[in-house]
């Protein structure tokens, strides 16, 4: 503390200044977000929030998709000097999927009295939308409804190709997933084809509506579980079935009676009171397949390095280090019309621009078309109707 003598009138007084607030005493950036779409690497096109479960930290969310969270670094990150801190933090944006970040601050030997923020470039996922539409063909100057056509995704592109540049489409191989993942998942893990089939017997009954994300149900009884089986929730929904591997059975009590039962993982969906769960009889393996783009939390369409083996409506095991093993049921990219020429695409996701080819014979005729087709994400359904020709 210095000090100095300021004279008022025919008054000397000494005046003390306080010493300066070091850097690490001071309220300042914690860590930088970069937010983008990762469909077009510019920022959101919807207004983005940021929230952090640990105490002593404030969210800050700019223009143009900057985001942060900022403290006082001695109070929330004292110990940084010999060790890591982690925050948690969940971003959410209009039509995009919700964003749940574990990030770490890293140790600085150079703590006190040095700190810097550490900047992050993070990308969104659009929510999945479907693709709908009416096939028909030519007849005298009419369309007339062409049942049974087939409909495939036959190439995508990642990214928006420039409108100057032909930029060939990758192949097809991604599927849809049900439910969507419960982890983020990278490039050193895998796909294994995996049937679950059900347990011939007595079904077992949910007692109590279970939230998503919830690691326990409370079922009519404990009849033939253990830990490692599998279980399927909600058979007789199959669009809110989840197969989902049991961590503990309690030993206690009578096994008939009501008993809760501990998941390895959250659920990732809700399910109402008296849904039906029965226990699988998992299959062996089949071939692995790596996923060649990672994938986050929440999202339904994963990349593999092809699709062989796999096949709609049959079940999948998602493994490897880290992460525990989860289980889905996959849907391929392909439908055929009804009746009335009418049909419907999985959800798709994360792709920018995709080839669509459709075709049917009819006696020696075959009608077909092949178009391109960007989806519209702000639109949770995109209606796209094909005239096939020969």
């Amino acid at each position: 503390m210095s000090r100095r003598v300021v004279q008022v009138e025919n008054r000397n007084i000494t005046f003390a200044t306080d010493d300066p607030i070091s850097l690490v005493d001071r309220i300042q950036a914690m860590l930088k977000l970069l937010i983008k779409d990762e469909l077009t690497a510019a920022p959101p096109d919807s207004v983005v929030t940021l929230a952090v479960r640990e105490k002593g930290y404030s969210a800050r969310v700019a223009d143009n998709g900057l985001a942060g969270i900022v403290a006082i670094p001695s109070h929330v990150v004292p110990g940084l000097g010999s060790q890591d801190y982690f925050v948690n933090l969940t971003i959410k944006a209009r039509n995009y999927i919700t964003r749940q970040l574990t990030q770490k601050i890293p140790q600085d030997v150079t703590f006190p009295p040095h700190f810097a923020a550490q900047a992050v470039n993070l990308e969104l996922h659009r929510e999945p939308v479907t693709i709908l539409g009416r096939t028909v063909r030519l007849d005298g100057g009419a369309t007339v409804p062409l049942a049974g056509t087939q409909i495939s995704i036959t190439g995508i592109w990642r990214t928006a190709p420039p409108a100057n540049i032909v930029v060939p489409p990758d192949p097809p191989d991604v599927v849809y997933v049900q439910p969507a993942l419960y982890q983020d998942r990278d490039t050193t893990q895998s796909v294994r084809p995996r049937d679950f089939p059900l347990v011939v017997g007595p079904a077992k009954i949910l007692l109590n509506d279970v939230l998503s994300d919830a690691a326990s149900i409370f079922l009519s009884d404990r009849l033939g579980l253990a830990s490692g089986d599998v279980l399927a929730i909600d058979v007789d929904q199959p669009d809110l079935t989840e197969f989902v591997e049991i961590a503990a059975v309690p030993a206690t009590g009578a096994p008939d009676q009501p008993t809760i039962i501990t998941l390895n993982q959250g659920l990732m969906l809700a399910h109402r009171r008296d849904a039906v769960v029965k226990q699988t009889l998992p299959q062996p393996p089949g071939t692995v397949r790596p996923f060649t783009v990672e994938g986050t939390e929440g999202d339904s369409l994963i990349f593999l390095d092809n699709l062989s083996g796999l096949t709609n409506g049959h079940e999948i095991q998602i493994t490897g280090v880290p992460g525990k093993d989860e289980y889905h049921r996959v849907v391929t990219f392909s439908a055929l019309s009804d009746a009335d020429g009418y049909y419907r695409l999985p959800p798709l996701s994360r792709l920018a621009q995709i080839e669509i080819h459709a075709e049917k014979t009819v006696g020696i005729q075959t009608f077909q078309r092949t178009t391109i087709f960007r989806p519209d994400y702000r639109q949770r359904e995109n209606r796209l109707d094909l005239t096939l020709e020969v």
